[in-house]
């Protein structure tokens, strides 16, 4: 993740590679601004079940659950950001009744993909960006 706090004097860089790391780096201001939180929160769950060694029950009702209150907690902000987390939460709730409460009936995995949101929410914020450039200055001081 690029340290939006070091910008625009100098480009660091961090890796992180578990929840905890990515919900202090959103705290920090590491990680700014609405989309970046978006994906970065959803990246951070995704890392916390990823790195988990519990069974795959536990994953969807403890883990998964723990990540996310640890990830919402991070920094107020306005409720469409956390529309991402609640989106996983739900499908993991259906996938986890898919695969352990196999016969009832359910919406279907595949519908509505979490992912293909972000992406077309990342698009829009990305033009947007591309469009505010055109009224910063060319340099700009450090």
């Amino acid at each position: 993740m690029l340290d939006q706090r070091r910008l625009p004097g100098e480009e660091i860089s961090h890796t992180y590679t578990d929840y905890r790391e990515v919900a202090r780096a959103i705290r920090e201001m590491v990680i700014a601004g609405a989309s970046r939180h978006r994906r970065c929160r959803c990246q951070g769950v995704a890392l916390g079940v990823l790195h988990s060694s519990a069974n795959p029950s536990t994953i969807a009702r403890r883990i998964f659950r723990k990540c996310c209150d640890v990830i919402a907690k991070t920094r107020p902000t306005p409720v469409d950001l956390f529309w991402a987390l609640e989106r996983m939460k739900s499908r993991i709730r259906r996938t986890h009744r898919a695969i352990f409460r196999p016969g009832q009936d359910q919406a279907s995995p595949r519908r509505g993909s979490p992912a293909k949101s972000i992406s077309k929410k990342k698009a829009t914020d990305e033009a947007i960006g591309r469009y505010g450039a055109e009224f910063m200055p060319a340099k700009v001081k450090s």
